[in-house]
Parts: C-alpha cells; sequence; structure tokens
C-alpha cells in the first residue's frame, strides 16, 4: 500500500521534462 507522502514524492520527482528533486 502506498502513502500518501510516497506518492507526493513521486509526483514531484518525475516532473515534466526530466526528474527533480522538491529539496
Amino acid at each position: 500500500r502506498i502513502s500518501v507522502k510516497d506518492a507526493l514524492d513521486a509526483e514531484y520527482f518525475w516532473c515534466d521534462p526530466l526528474p527533480c528533486v522538491p529539496k
């Protein structure tokens, strides 16, 4: 089961056009 944090991390990590880290 995926947690909300993991889902948000995945969304931010795979932003267009390239992967990025929100930190």
